[in-house]
């Protein structure tokens, strides 16, 4: 995740705003931690089989007013959970490439 993060900040310099950033409810309750916040977009990454990466996505969309977007350099595109990802409304990217092209054409105003 450092290295992904690092990746973006060399590309867009002072986009990235917080690194594994704890989100909290009004309770003072955990209710998730956002992997890379960037001025417009949250990221989730996640390595290996990324299980659990669309629940993390959905509890990030809840708690916060970004636009919510996953990392999986594990999966394969064609894999189910980017599939049940796009079924609820999310984008995962697959390459770091991937992940920086989309960053570029989000970029904030």
């Amino acid at each position: 995740m450092g290295e992904t993060a690092s990746a973006i900040e060399a590309h867009f310099p002072g986009r990235v705003t917080a690194v594994n950033q704890e989100v909290y409810d009004s309770r003072g309750i955990e209710k998730t931690e956002i992997d890379i916040i960037l001025d417009n977009t949250a990221i989730q990454v996640k390595s290996g089989p990324a299980s659990g990466l669309v629940a993390q996505m959905q509890r990030t969309k809840k708690h916060q007013d970004k636009t919510v977007i996953g990392y999986a350099p594990d999966l394969k595109p064609s894999s189910g959970l980017i599939q049940d990802a796009k079924k609820n409304g999310f984008r995962v990217f697959t390459t770091q490439n991937g992940l920086l092209k989309y960053l570029k054409k989000n970029q904030s105003k």
